[in-house]
């Protein structure tokens, strides 16, 4: 599919169609950084239930999340409710960082460790190690054992269907709108997670 504002048209493989106001509403996706080894099986980007279906029959014993934010922090309770090995790992120097502040984000960080979570904080993530399937997680500090290796990251906009020039973007990277949510181009508007 393709579109052209300025036509007020929809391409499709197998026709167009003309409208007379737009809303885009792509959605996200997951953050994947470069990340060597993010291709091996056992190797998931949490975003919806098709991926939490994935995680849920992933056979093994041993979990590292990448991130710590609410899916991952989620993530890792559940997993370790089944009897997983779990360990998060942050960059930053606390859990779930755009959330809480520090004081706060140290209780959360105890309760997780009381509930049996390792989690190592300050961490860069250099590789997800293993042949064709994880088997581990290498930091500037540690490497540790996987058979699963979730990215929770964060969110980025869905922009696939946005052509660079058809509608102006804003300073975090999506669809920039005005109170009523109408874009840079007359009749398109957009909304999203």
């Amino acid at each position: 599919m393709d579109w052209s504002a300025e036509e007020q048209l929809l391409h499709f493989d197998d026709g167009n169609l003309r409208y007379d106001r737009l809303v885009i509403a792509t959605g996200s996706r997951p953050f994947v950084p470069d990340l060597p080894g993010f291709g091996k099986q056992g190797v998931v980007a949490l975003k919806n239930l098709q991926d939490a279906e994935m995680l849920r029959a992933a056979q093994g014993s041993a979990a590292v999340m990448v991130g710590t934010g609410p899916v991952g922090i989620e993530a890792a309770i559940a997993l370790r409710r089944r009897g997983w090995t779990v360990a998060l790992i942050e960059l930053l120097d606390r859990v779930l960082p755009r959330l809480f502040d520090a004081p706060l984000a140290a209780v959360l960080k105890k309760r997780l460790e009381d509930h049996g979570i390792d989690v190592f904080l300050g961490e860069r993530v250099l590789e997800i190690t293993g042949k064709t399937h994880a088997e581990g997680v290498k930091t500037d500090r540690r490497t540790l054992a996987a058979d699963a290796v979730v990215l929770v990251i964060g969110m980025r906009p869905e922009l696939s269907l946005v052509k660079k020039d058809e509608v102006a973007l804003g300073s975090s990277g999506g669809i920039q709108v005005d109170r009523q949510m109408k874009t840079s181009r007359e009749r398109v508007w957009a909304c999203g997670d």
